[in-house]
């Protein structure tokens, strides 16, 4: 009866056994991950991801006045009575973060600054940009980067305006 020795692994055994097809199960899980990224940022781009049940629309038929997603979520977000005539002296950001209004003096676009925002108010800005929702908003502190004039403003007659 002979009994076989088996004699030590050497590192680079051991690494080739154990440690390739755990590098080659990380490297494809890392590749599973980059392609589900890109796909999702692509579908974001040009596809638009309807609620229950799920669904994926052209990015195009949002927002078109016909309600494609069951629930018409596509719909829901919408810009509903643009105003007609001259442009609209009140628009958000491009980071959709600060109200901004148009200076009828200067003709530029100051940040909307004042301690007593409340509920009204930003209303009467939805308004005034179309929409009808009920806004929610919160106070943002201004720092020395900020690049656009402030100004104080005011509503009357469901409009806001530069005081």
């Amino acid at each position: 009866d002979r009994t076989r020795l088996r004699k030590p692994r050497t590192p680079l055994e051991t690494f080739r056994k154990v440690g390739v097809p755990i590098l080659a199960a990380l490297l494809s899980l890392a590749i599973i991950v980059i392609v589900a990224v890109l796909i999702k940022v692509i579908l974001d781009k040009y596809y638009f991801l309807c609620g229950p049940p799920l669904r994926f629309i052209p990015r195009r038929q949002v927002c078109d006045g016909q309600q494609d997603c069951a629930s018409g979520d596509d719909e829901r977000v919408c810009v509903e009575n643009f105003p007609e005539g001259p442009p609209v002296p009140v628009r958000l950001s491009s980071d959709r973060s600060t109200l901004q209004l148009l200076d009828p003096t200067t003709g530029t676009w100051a940040s909307a600054c004042f301690d007593g925002f409340t509920g009204a108010l930003a209303q009467t800005a939805c308004g005034m940009m179309g929409f009808h929702s009920k806004p929610t908003f919160q106070a943002e502190k201004i720092g020395p980067d900020q690049e656009l004039d402030v100004v104080v403003i005011t509503a009357a007659s469901q409009e806001l305006q530069v005081q």
